[in-house]
């Protein structure tokens, strides 16, 4: 089977599951969380896919780096994953959840890139407004500091971009000369 095709299955599953039980705001919390280390953390996955390290071990793992360690129906969860042999996709998994989560909650994911965080309370207000006007749903934003744009911003809505960062500039005029 697909990688998509399973990682979307469970991640339904596993929301449902939540919703039933009253999670699923928490299970979102914990995938965040856990697609958040498996970013940031390589060595995760590597783990995570090693056939020498037991399921319990795993698990522990992954509950672990969820950070919600007294959750019931996200220790569940996780079980459901890793006895079911489906460890590998777990990241995927848990980026689904996030998606499946924010779909049926309406919420639309806005992310800003900027050199220096912004500190201006008003002016974020007034972007997450603008947002939620033209989206018509629940904004959840996000604040990104990267040095490499040089200068201006990268505003990155579901999947749509829009780049006024100095770099891309920079490499618009070098791709002219």
């Amino acid at each position: 089977m697909e990688a998509g095709k399973i990682s979307t299955r469970y991640a339904r599953a596993i929301y449902e599951y939540a919703l039933e039980q009253g999670n699923e705001t928490i299970l979102y919390k914990g995938m965040q969380s856990l697609a958040k280390h498996f970013a940031m953390y390589p060595v995760l996955k590597k783990s995570i896919n090693d056939p020498t390290l037991s399921d319990e071990n795993k698990i522990k793992l992954l509950i672990a780096a969820c950070r919600i360690d007294s959750n019931k129906t996200l220790k569940q969860a996780i079980k459901v994953i890793v006895k079911n042999g489906r460890a590998y996709y777990i990241e995927r998994i848990a980026r689904m959840y996030e998606k499946e989560y924010r779909q049926s909650k309406g919420l639309v994911l806005a992310q800003l890139t900027t050199v220096g965080f912004t500190t201006n309370n008003e002016a974020k207000k007034l972007l997450i407004k603008f947002l939620s006007n033209k989206t018509n749903g629940q904004i959840e934003f996000k604040t990104i500091l990267n040095l490499d744009i040089i200068g201006g911003f990268i505003l990155e809505i579901e999947g749509l971009l829009l780049d006024a960062s100095v770099k891309r500039q920079l490499n618009q005029i070098k791709c002219q000369i």
